[in-house]
């Protein structure tokens, strides 16, 4: 009932943040506008978004389905956003679109679970922590920023990374 009452309020949330945003051209502003949205989500229990994420890691069952609808919900414009920058740029990226975008959201949720543990950190600072990753993002998908010579350079790393196991301190093994 929890995560689905969670559904519900993304749902919500969603669709009163994309009617507003429907005539904004500046997909940046579009995504700070979408963080503004998170803190939203974020302000329905701090708790939430933990018991959240923790459902997403389980191996099955209806919790986490539920959870995979709202995050693809809560990423599904970003997404579409991403994908129509890299098609009229043209750019060749060797990641996965649906990834960045849910890269972007699980750093806006890092950078304001941070900003939560002490007064250092305001929601002026979140905003614009999250908007120098969003540019930088935006910069590689429309093509101002190449980094065509290091991808190639970190290529066979990526390669031989992704055909081994992760390592695991000797004393787990015991």
């Amino acid at each position: 009932l929890f995560l689905e009452s969670f559904a519900v309020f993304v749902g919500w949330m969603r669709g009163f943040l994309e009617s507003r945003l429907a005539e904004e051209p500046d997909p940046v502003a579009r995504d700070l506008t979408r963080v503004q949205g998170y803190f939203g989500v974020q302000a329905l229990s701090p708790d939430l978004m933990s018991l959240v994420r923790s459902e997403a890691l389980q191996e099955d069952g209806d919790m986490r389905r539920v959870v995979e609808r709202s995050y693809k919900e809560m990423t599904e414009s970003t997404l579409g956003d991403l994908v129509r920058l890299r098609e009229e740029a043209g750019t060749e990226i060797p990641a996965s679109d649906e990834l960045v975008a849910f890269g972007l959201l699980g750093g806006v949720e890092n950078i304001v679970m941070r900003a939560s543990w002490d007064e250092r950190y305001s929601k002026r600072d979140v905003l614009w922590t999250t908007l120098c990753l969003f540019l930088a993002v935006q910069a590689l998908y429309s093509g101002r920023l190449d980094l065509g010579r290091e991808f190639s350079r970190y290529s066979d790393l990526v390669d031989r990374l992704a055909k081994s196991a992760p390592p695991v301190p000797p004393a787990a093994l015991a």
